[in-house]
């Protein structure tokens, strides 16, 4: 995860400082990473080998501001990228 991270902080740095006002710890934006890569949630837990992936995902949607049902995390972070 880390690295992950830190290949996009080079490659991207307005989308990790966006995800670092928003409050997110640099675990929660390495798992957003992921999702900027293209991964579905179900995805991501089995590449991190962690089943609990919703409550992940549901963490990162709160300091994101995103109401529970609606657009998708992934979907969300794809935008910010595209965005930044």
């Amino acid at each position: 995860m880390a690295s992950t991270r830190m290949a996009f902080a080079g490659s991207h740095p307005h989308f990790i400082k966006h995800l670092e006002r928003c409050g997110l710890t640099e675990w929660e934006i390495g798992y957003c990473c992921l999702y900027a890569l293209g991964l579905k949630g179900k995805e991501i837990g089995e590449y991190i080998q962690m089943k609990s992936h919703f409550n992940n995902s549901s963490d990162i949607r709160k300091k994101l501001g995103l109401p529970e049902h609606g657009t998708t995390l992934g979907t969300h972070i794809r935008q910010l990228l595209s965005e930044a």
